[in-house]
């Protein structure tokens, strides 16, 4: 599930009843309301729906962002951006790329071996960033490799991550740890090489049978 509740917050009015609150894209889902160990009686469901508004310097982002495909390296340079605001990580600016995976998929990203400076690499979710949802779209990141790019003291200052992502669009971000600029007032930052490959994950087939417990397929 992607969210549930027992006994919901003091806004229900009676610590027995339920309420949730969780975020969701475009798509159908199914609502199931059951008793706590198997009580029944009769109830009320309320679906209250708010689309978020999302910032122009996200959608500006995502558009100037190129694509990367698997097996393809793309290359950058961040200390081109002085007195560029960061959009989405830390302070200092970052490049961007748009990853689209047509099935479910583990993703390896990394600098590893090849930038001259500290990297982070973020991966967020972009069809959360397109409803708004900025705070809950990364899902992945690295700073430092944790020992997957080399042991070299250049090597544990570059980044490295496996994710396994479903199919749909994703953006990957390359910045600079740190503050956005030096003490000197240069760009935090430098020339980086981010190399994507991509394993595709088997999915199995089964079946799932469900109770006597009330649901609603409801399309948002």
């Amino acid at each position: 599930p992607i969210g549930f509740n027992d006994d919901g917050p003091g806004a229900c009015g009676a610590s027995l009843l339920s309420q949730l609150t969780t975020v969701v894209v475009e798509g159908s889902y199914v609502v199931e309301v059951a008793g706590f160990q198997g009580a029944t009686g009769s109830f009320q469901l309320d679906l209250a729906c708010t689309v978020p508004q999302q910032d122009p310097s996200v959608a500006a982002a995502q558009a100037n962002a190129p694509e990367l495909q698997c097996s393809q390296t793309a290359s950058g340079d961040t200390s081109s951006l002085l007195g560029t605001t960061s959009v989405f990580g830390g302070d200092a600016p970052e490049i961007c790329y748009t990853v689209t995976l047509s099935s479910r998929t583990l993703v390896n990203i990394s600098t590893c071996g090849a930038a001259d400076f500290d990297t982070v690499i973020r991966v967020y979710d972009r069809d959360l960033l397109d409803v708004g949802l900025l705070r809950t779209a990364q899902v992945a990141a690295n700073d430092d490799h944790d020992g997957k790019c080399g042991e070299s003291i250049e090597q544990t200052l570059h980044s490295k991550v496996d994710y396994e992502a479903f199919a749909g669009r994703y953006l990957v971000c390359v910045e600079a740890f740190g503050a956005a600029t030096t003490r000197s007032g240069n760009v935090n930052g430098g020339s980086y090489a981010v190399q994507l490959d991509c394993t595709s994950v088997a999915t199995g087939s089964g079946s799932a049978s469900g109770g006597s417990n009330a649901l609603w397929a409801i399309p948002v």
